[in-house]
């Protein structure tokens, strides 16, 4: 497609460009591993991923990948976008998200962006071409930087005459983090939250909660224990219980390792990023 071909090489061309002068502004890398037991059968779930946003002067960039594998069955994901801040506040960028499901294709979608940031607030719009739709794709999105540390924002994306709803809140400091988000589009809705507390030196109490509906219910609850070796490198290890409507309950055990530096400052968030975000709360099934 020339479209993406065209977006891909801008985003590269810039990052070789920039890279040099970079300012790393957050990174992330984990790796976990779950296991699903509903009394009759097993099944393991492994991910991996990472994410970085960097700063050079105006520009800011930045890419995640993510990888998901059920059994046989994988689901990469990836995202990479760049923008260009001007001093009156405006920001103009442009991005690529894509999803692959091993044996069923990818779809990926190409959006050039643009945001107004004033005091701790910024609005922003995107219109973008996904490979496999007929439609363009639109969105709106907002953030509010409530304090330092903490974010809340809303998304809302129009794919093929249906709306995606995101609504989202971070809030993260040394002693604890939490966050939440709702997800809704078409018969699918989200609600999950998820957060840690500092007990000891190093030391950290993990939870959450979820509620899924998808024609049925499912309902999660996660409670865990994280010890931070040095700042930002972390290990966790979870017990999670899936509840759906007519079937079996299913005990999660997960294990995962994490390093975190940094926040990230740009509003813009792609469908991937959305999604990742998400159903990363969700038991912790796609990271920490």
């Amino acid at each position: 497609m020339k479209t993406k071909s065209i977006g891909l090489g801008i985003i590269v061309a810039s990052l070789s460009a920039s890279a040099a002068a970079a300012e790393v502004s957050y990174a992330n890398a984990f790796a976990t591993f779950h296991n699903l037991d509903n009394g009759n059968a097993d099944v393991d779930v492994e991910a991996y991923g990472g994410s970085i946003e960097f700063l050079a002067g105006n520009f800011t960039f930045s890419g995640e990948a993510g990888r998901l594998d059920v059994e046989d069955l994988s689901l990469d994901t990836l995202s990479l976008g760049g923008s260009y801040a001007f001093q009156n506040g405006v920001s103009v960028g442009l991005d690529y998200s894509e999803f692959d499901v091993e044996d069923f294709g990818d779809s990926d979608i190409v959006s050039l962006f643009t945001f107004y940031s004033f005091s701790e607030f910024a609005l922003g719009l995107s219109v973008g071409e996904a490979s496999d739709l007929g439609d363009t794709v639109y969105s709106v999105f907002g953030t509010w930087d409530v304090t330092e540390n903490g974010r809340v924002g809303i998304d809302l994306v129009e794919i093929e005459s249906e709306t995606l709803v995101s609504l989202y809140a971070d809030y993260d400091t040394n002693r604890y983090g939490l966050s939440a988000d709702f997800l809704s589009v078409n018969d699918l809705d989200i609600l999950a939250v998820s957060g840690e507390y500092q007990v000891f030196d190093k030391a950290y109490v993990t939870g959450g909660l979820a509620h899924v509906s998808l024609g049925d219910d499912l309902d999660s609850i996660s409670i865990g224990a994280k010890y931070e070796f040095v700042p930002g490198a972390s290990a966790e290890i979870a017990y999670s219980r899936l509840n759906a409507d007519g079937a079996d309950d299913i005990d999660v055990v997960t294990f995962g390792l994490q390093y975190e530096i940094g926040a990230k400052t740009s509003p813009r968030r792609t469908v991937t990023n959305i999604i990742n975000h998400a159903t990363g709360n969700i038991a912790n099934l796609t990271n920490f």
